[in-house]
């Protein structure tokens, strides 16, 4: 019977420490020192949840963009009201390149990736 408790306990450690884990590695994304790339105000962009990154992103509308480039960005504060694939948003914030190792391979050729610091977000649907 103590055997049977024991690896209960362990079990629920373990579960309970993934949980942990998952969310130092957000706060380790979001902390990390990065290159700022520009300030953009009032950009356009749709939401979506990125497969490969296992994390919420926006790929950002942007006027230098061709049928080959993609622009992607990942934001930590992302509300929960605007978590919906194919939402339309406005948003303004500080765009910094994800460092190389951060970046998930093989890329999409043209692809830009971004973490987005967001200082202000709004739906556009």
């Amino acid at each position: 019977m103590k055997t049977i408790t024991f690896s209960l306990l362990i079990g629920i450690g373990l579960i309970l420490s993934s949980f942990s884990c998952n969310k130092e590695g957000d706060n380790e994304f979001c902390t990390k020192n990065r290159v700022i790339e520009a300030t953009v105000f009032n950009r356009s962009g749709t939401v979506y949840f990125i497969e490969p990154y296992n994390k919420w992103g926006i790929r950002i509308d942007s006027a230098i963009a061709s049928m080959d480039d993609t622009f992607t960005g990942f934001p930590c504060d992302l509300p929960e009201e605007i978590k919906k694939k194919g939402l339309k948003i406005s948003f303004s914030g500080v765009l910094k390149l994800l460092n190389e190792e951060e970046i998930v391979k093989p890329t999409v050729a043209g692809g830009h990736y971004y973490y987005i610091d967001l200082t202000s977000i709004e739906n556009k649907n």
